[in-house]
């Protein structure tokens, strides 16, 4: 049985970005074939905290992910949260090591 991977898309407000940012997360697993299967979340800084428990990891912005960090899970800092390029490598070099 192949596991899933629980993705954590997370921005200051929970809303905009979030969901923007999960619709890229979204089609780069899917460009990236790597994984089977997975679940992406969304969520605020404030509540991301009670969701990190059961992600693998999070990913956010530069400012959030500064904060998202204490919750001890991987985070993958974007600089552009609409940069396909650049969520492909990052999350690439993630799922290397997962």
């Amino acid at each position: 049985m192949a596991k899933t991977l629980n993705v954590l898309c997370v921005c200051q407000i929970g809303v905009g970005s979030s969901v923007m940012l999960r619709v890229f997360v979204d089609k780069v697993l899917k460009d990236l074939k790597v994984v089977d299967d997975w679940s992406i979340e969304i969520s605020d800084v404030t509540t991301a905290g009670g969701l990190a428990a059961s992600s693998d990891v999070i990913i956010a912005n530069f400012e959030v992910a500064a904060v998202v960090e204490k919750y001890g899970k991987p985070v993958i800092a974007l600089n552009n949260m609409t940069s396909k390029k650049e969520i492909a490598e990052k999350l690439g070099d993630f799922l290397k090591s997962w």
